[in-house]
């Protein structure tokens, strides 16, 4: 127990010592760019989401943190591949339908 422990607290110091920030998964690169792409796309439903990714400049970032180095495939397929999605879905009637059928 005390070996996984310290294991454990080896690995927190290692991640918060590190001059550079972790590189995200791709799971965790989808999740950004599907949020990005909301924000872009819906900003007339949610105009406070996309205050938010422009002001932090997020909206021309490819990840969070600055300085992570990401594959530059994924930089350029994933933002475009889910802009296209989140549009056909709301042109649909998806994720801003209401009771009486507007979008």
């Amino acid at each position: 127990m005390r070996e996984k422990l310290n294991k454990v607290v080896q690995q927190i110091l290692k991640f918060h010592h590190a001059e550079a920030p972790p590189k995200p998964r791709f799971r965790e690169l989808v999740y950004f760019n599907k949020w990005k792409a909301l924000a872009i796309v819906q900003r007339e439903h949610y105009p406070g989401d996309f205050l938010y990714w422009k002001n932090r400049g997020l909206l021309e970032s490819d990840y969070y943190s600055k300085g992570v180095r990401i594959n530059p495939m994924w930089s350029f397929i994933l933002p475009r591949l889910l802009k296209a999605g989140i549009r056909k879905i709301t042109a649909r009637g998806g994720y801003f339908s209401t009771a009486n059928g507007e979008s």
